[in-house]
C-alpha cells in the first residue's frame, strides 16, 4: 500500500499568509483608549450650563435703640433757652429760640438725648453672591457653606457697614435734615444736621441687634444679575452643609425640575503643575458687601496650575492652586483638564505675593462626604455626556453631527441651557454655507470594518491552522 502522502507539503503557506495578513490589518485596529485632554476652552465651554451663580437672600429683621429727649432733660432745655432770652443771648421769637434749640442740641448730643426703651425695628434684605454647579441630572448641586449660610455677626457687620455707607450718602443725610426740620418747626443746616446724623448712626452701631435672619435661595444660569435673579431665578433648598473655613466649607442644595447638565467628578488630587480651570461668577469688586446688584455677572474661566496642599484646622486639607479666585468665585467648580471637577473654589490667601495668585479649593473627597451623607450619587449622566459630545463636534466643524445632539440637550433641559439656542444656530448656518466637515459614515465605519476583517481573517487563520495540525497527525498513522 503506498504511504499517504505528508499534508504538511500542501498548507504550510496558507497559515504564514494569514496570520502575515491579519498582523498587517491589526495595524488598523484601534489602540487602547486614552485619557482625552481638553483645552481651556473647550473645558470652559462643555462645563458652562452646569455652572451656576447662586444667591442668598436673607429676610433680617434688626432693631436699633431709639434716642429720645427725656422729660428732665426737655425741662432743662427748656429753662436754658429760657435763661438765654432773658440774658439777651437770643431774641425773644420761635426762630430765633428754634435754632439756639438746634445749636445746643447738636453741639453736645450725648448730653441730652438718652437710648430709649423703644427700638426701631426694620426688616431688610441682605444679599449674598456665589457660584455652583451641578453635580446630579435631576438638581443636586454643590456650593461652598460659606455662600448659603451667613452668621449672625457676619449679617450684624453687613448692616454696619451699610449704616456707614449712609452716613457718607448726601440723599440720606438730606432726608436726616429735612425730617429734623419739621420736628423741630426750624430750618436746619447741613453742618449741624450731618453732626447729629453721625452721632445717631454711632449710637446704632452700638446697641444693633439682630432679630431674626431668615435665607432663601435661588440660582441663575447665564448671564445676569443679582436683581434678575430676584424675579427670574430657580428657587433651591438647602439640603445639608458644613461649617465655613477653616471647617469643611461645603453645601448641597436640591433644584427643582430638570434635567440640568452636571459635571463629571473625580476624587483624584491633581499632580502638582498640572493644569486646572476655575469657573465662576466673580464680581469684580473690591469686596462682597461693595458688589452692585443690578450689575449684569457671566461665567468667567482662570486658569492656573496644581500648587501646593495646605492642612485645615478643620481636619481637612485644601487644594491649592495658582488659578485667580476673586469674591463671587466662591463654590465654583475647579476642573483638569479632562474636564472632571477636582474641587470647589473656596478661598485666597490675603498675604501672597502681588502678582502671584494663591487660591485654595475644597477638594471633591471632601465634597463627597456631604453627597455620600444625603445619599446623592454624583455623576455626569447622559445629558452632560451628551453635551459634551455636541461641543466636541462643533469644535472639530462636524456640524452635522453637532445639532441634533445640541437638539437633543436643548429639548431636555429648556431654559436651563442659554447656550444651546446659538450653537443650534451656529451649526445651521455653517452648514448652509458648506462649511461641514462631519465625516461620512462610510469614513466613520472604516476602523469598525476593520476590526472585523481583522477578528474574521483571525478566526479563519485559527481554523486553518487546526485542520493543518489535524492533517499532520493524520499523516503519520
Amino acid at each position: 500500500m503506498r504511504p499517504p502522502r505528508r499534508a504538511e507539503g500542501l498548507t504550510p503557506a496558507l497559515p504564514a499568509a494569514l496570520a502575515a495578513l491579519a498582523l498587517a490589518l491589526g495595524g488598523c485596529s484601534p489602540s487602547p483608549p486614552t485619557a482625552v485632554r481638553l483645552t481651556a476652552a473647550e473645558v470652559f465651554e462643555m462645563a458652562k450650563p452646569a455652572v451656576v451663580i447662586v444667591e442668598m437672600d436673607n429676610a433680617v429683621t434688626w432693631s436699633v435703640p431709639q434716642p429720645v429727649l427725656t422729660p428732665q432733660k426737655t425741662q432743662q432745655l427748656q429753662n436754658r433757652l429760657v435763661a438765654m432770652v432773658r440774658a439777651g443771648q437770643v431774641a425773644n421769637n420761635d426762630a430765633a429760640i428754634g435754632q439756639a434749640a438746634v445749636k445746643l442740641l447738636t453741639d453736645d448730643p450725648a448730653g441730652w438725648f438718652t437710648a430709649g426703651a423703644q427700638r426701631h425695628q426694620h426688616t431688610d434684605s441682605i444679599f449674598a453672591l456665589g457660584s455652583g454647579f451641578f453635580v446630579t441630572e435631576d438638581g443636586y448641586l454643590l456650593t461652598n457653606d460659606h455662600v448659603v449660610d451667613m452668621s449672625t455677626s457676619d449679617v450684624s457687620q453687613q448692616l454696619l457697614d451699610e449704616l456707614q455707607r449712609e452716613g457718607s450718602d448726601p440723599s440720606r443725610l438730606a432726608s436726616f435734615r429735612d425730617e429734623m426740620s419739621r420736628g423741630l418747626g426750624v430750618p436746619v443746616g447741613d453742618a449741624p444736621a450731618a453732626k447729629l446724623f453721625q452721632w445717631t448712626l454711632g449710637v446704632y452701631k452700638a446697641d444693633l441687634r439682630v432679630v431674626s435672619v431668615r435665607p432663601t435661595y435661588r440660582i441663575g444660569f447665564g448671564s445676569m444679575s443679582a436683581t434678575d435673579l430676584q424675579s427670574k431665578g430657580v428657587p433651591v433648598e438647602l439640603v445639608t452643609h458644613g461649617q465655613t473655613t477653616p471647617g469643611r466649607d461645603v453645601a448641597l442644595l436640591k433644584a427643582a425640575g430638570g434635567p440640568y447638565v452636571s459635571l463629571a467628578v473625580t476624587s483624584s488630587e491633581p499632580a502638582r503643575g498640572s493644569a486646572l480651570d476655575v469657573i465662576g461668577y466673580p464680581c469684580r469688586c473690591a469686596s462682597a458687601a461693595s458688589a452692585d446688584l443690578g450689575r449684569v455677572l457671566a461665567p468667567v474661566l482662570t486658569q492656573g496650575t496644581a500648587r501646593e496642599r495646605l492642612p485645615m484646622a478643620g481636619g481637612w486639607t485644601a487644594l491649592g492652586t495658582d488659578a485667580s479666585v476673586e469674591h463671587g468665585n466662591s463654590g465654583g467648580p475647579v476642573l483638569n483638564d479632562a474636564g472632571q471637577v477636582v474641587g470647589l473654589a473656596t478661598f485666597t490667601d490675603a498675604a501672597a505675593t502681588a502678582g502671584t495668585p494663591r487660591s485654595f479649593a475644597v477638594p471633591m473627597d471632601v465634597a463627597r462626604q456631604f453627597t455620600d451623607q444625603a445619599h446623592v450619587r454624583v455623576g455626569q449622566g447622559a445629558l452632560g455626556k451628551t453635551y459634551a459630545q455636541a461641543i466636541s463636534e462643533f469644535r472639530q466643524q462636524h456640524f452635522r453631527a453637532a445639532l441634533p445632539l445640541f437638539q437633543k440637550v436643548a429639548a431636555g433641559t429648556r431654559a436651563s441651557n442659554p447656550y444651546v439656542p446659538r450653537y443650534m444656530t451656529e451649526s445651521q448656518s455653517a452648514i448652509a454655507a458648506g462649511r461641514d466637515r462631519t465625516p461620512s459614515r462610510l469614513q466613520v465605519a472604516l476602523p469598525y470594518v476593520a476590526v472585523a476583517v481583522y477578528v474574521l481573517l483571525s478566526a479563519a487563520a485559527l481554523a486553518a491552522l487546526l485542520v493543518y495540525r489535524r492533517r499532520r497527525r493524520m499523516s503519520y498513522w
